[in-house]
């Protein structure tokens, strides 16, 4: 998927349509995930039919947003739709450690090429 933006994007929280268009996902393990939109119209809008079949495949994202059903963020990362499912109590640390991961090994490549 290739995206307009310069910025590595990481959520942990929001809406799942948000969610899907960002770098890296991040839930809790006891996070309920979904699409409820589903339940009330005959379409899913927004490029979220798109998105979540380049990260977990046609067959798994039909069956997540035709049925309109929730799933938690330890089953979103087994299916690969999140890339990490944290326990509530250590969300903002483990969250915050991936942020802090990424920026220094962004400052090391400007480093090298600089």
């Amino acid at each position: 998927m290739k995206r307009d933006m310069e910025k590595v994007i990481i959520i942990g929280g929001g809406g799942t349509g948000t969610a899907l268009a960002c770098d890296i996902r991040i839930a809790a393990d006891e996070a309920l995930i979904g699409s409820p939109e589903a339940k009330v119209t005959s379409s899913v809008t927004g490029g979220a039919m798109r998105l979540i079949q380049e990260l977990i495949g046609p067959g798994k994202a039909r069956e997540l947003l035709f049925t309109a059903e929730y799933i938690t963020g330890k089953e979103a990362e087994q299916i690969g739709l999140v890339n990490h499912s944290i326990a509530l109590d250590c969300f903002m640390d483990r969250a915050m450690e991936m942020a802090g991961k990424i920026t220094r090994s962004i400052q090391r490549k400007a480093a090298f090429s600089g």
